[in-house]
C-alpha cells in the first residue's frame, strides 16, 4: 500500500455505529465527580469533544481531557490504563 491508501482501507471496515451509550448525562456526572473529588476543577468548562464505541471524551478548561465510559463493559478498561 501507498499514500493514505492503509488509511483508507481501514476506513472501509470501521464499524460507524456505535452501540447505544448506557450512561446518560455524562458532562453533569463529570462535574459531580469533580464537585466531589477535585473542588479546584470543578469550575472549568466541560465540553464534549467526541463519543467513541466505549469510551466519551470531553475536554475539561483549555487544557486538560475526561474519558468517561459510556458502557458498563469499558469501565474495566479505565481501570486497566490507569
Amino acid at each position: 500500500m501507498s499514500g493514505t491508501g492503509g488509511r483508507a482501507s481501514r476506513a472501509r471496515y470501521r464499524n460507524d455505529a456505535h452501540p447505544r451509550a448506557e450512561v446518560d448525562g455524562i458532562p453533569d456526572l463529570v462535574r459531580a465527580l469533580l464537585r466531589e473529588q477535585h473542588p479546584d476543577l470543578a469550575e472549568f468548562s466541560i465540553e464534549p469533544v467526541t463519543d467513541g464505541r466505549d469510551n466519551a471524551l470531553l475536554s475539561l478548561g483549555e487544557d486538560l481531557c475526561v474519558r468517561m465510559p459510556r458502557r458498563s463493559i469499558a469501565a474495566h478498561l479505565a481501570l486497566k490504563d490507569g
